[in-house]
């Protein structure tokens, strides 16, 4: 229900705040006060009609109309001369195009042709054919809507009907050629043997081409063993040879051995007289160790000297400076001082 009503910028209203009541409410005023303005405003707003921008008013500025619902929502249109938006409370809609409004608003209004009565209008209802009122009276209580599921249950039913007789008689059909093949049963058993003694005798060409191939490899074997019946006949001086060839192994290997002692101990040797060498060297070493310490003794020694004339230098510069601040005070002091006190005129010690 709509409790307030706003127009602002909209063919002759500028800015136009129109507050409804409960139950009817009628707009009375002259030709041209603007009465079907506030009808084509809501038209604008709630059926998106009219299009273009002949209803916007001729001093300028965002048109706009907005209405106020029972339950505090305001649902509203914009345009300016850039935009063109529907907005609920603060929540703004685009892209509706030149089509009906958002969703969103229809969803709320839900309004239908009725609720847009104008002057012109015929009466609602009265100037109809008893037959237009009833087919009114079964839509506004959904009897349409049982009419027409009546009538399409009423379809469904008769072709499932007639499907049903279809599928009878292909049924008694199938089952006369079903008659025909009675034996396939008994042919099933009759094939699965078939299969089995094919199965089987797979399985024996398998075996007869193992065994036939044993046989090939056999006399193939039994020949190449008799290419070897000379060389059987020198098996013992083979056998002498191979004991010969390891026996010559294991001596290669105890040589080998022998090789790396004696190399092991000629390195010892000649490292050992290295090491001689450098132990008649100890005394020298012993002595230059001596050295190197005294060295580094002197070095401090003479750091801690360098130290001290540093030290001393500095004190001889502070000293000089303090002698020429001394001069240049007794100077300033002598300039300062006269020769007889001023109050005893008596000769001033200097």
């Amino acid at each position: 229900m709509l409790i307030q009503i706003i127009c602002k910028n909209f063919l002759s209203h500028k800015n136009t705040v129109i507050d409804l009541h409960e139950g009817v409410n009628a707009l009375i005023g002259e030709t041209g006060a603007g009465k079907s303005a506030i009808f084509k405003a809501l038209d604008w707003l709630f059926q998106n009609k009219p299009s273009g921008e002949e209803y916007r008013s001729w001093w300028g500025g965002n048109t706009e109309v907005e209405v106020t619902l029972k339950e505090g929502q305001k649902i509203g249109r914009i345009r300016t001369k850039s935009d063109n938006y529907y907005y609920i409370d603060k929540q703004e809609y685009r892209a509706f195009g030149k089509g009906s409004p958002p969703q969103e608003v229809l969803n709320i209004l839900n309004l239908s042709d009725v609720n847009f009565q104008s002057q012109l209008s015929p009466a609602f209802l009265l100037s109809n054919s008893s037959g237009e009122v009833a087919r009114y009276l079964n839509k506004v209580a959904h009897l349409d809507i049982i009419d027409q599921t009546l009538t399409n249950i009423s379809g469904t039913l008769r072709k499932e009907k007639e499907e049903l007789q279809s599928n009878q008689v292909r049924l008694q059909s199938a089952q006369q050629q079903l008659i025909k093949y009675d034996w396939l049963p008994n042919a099933e058993e009759e094939l699965e043997k078939l299969e089995s003694l094919e199965r089987d005798i797979i399985q024996l060409n398998i075996e007869k081409g193992f065994l036939t191939n044993l046989l090939d490899n056999y006399g193939i074997t039994e020949k190449e063993l008799k290419k070897f019946d000379t060389i059987l006949e020198f098996q013992p001086e083979v056998e002498g040879l191979i004991k010969l060839h390891q026996q010559i192994e294991k001596d290669n290997q105890q040589w080998e051995v022998l090789a790396g002692v004696v190399d092991s101990y000629e390195k010892t040797e000649s490292e050992l007289k290295v090491v001689s060498k450098l132990t008649k060297a100890e005394d020298d070493v012993k002595l230059l160790l001596t050295l190197v310490r005294d060295i580094g003794i002197r070095k401090t020694e003479r750091l801690e000297l360098e130290n001290i004339c540093r030290k001393i230098e500095s004190e001889t510069i502070y000293l000089q400076e303090v002698e020429r601040d001394k001069g240049i005070l007794q100077k300033q002091f002598d300039k300062l001082m006269p020769d007889r006190c001023p109050l005893c005129e008596q000769q001033v010690a200097k």
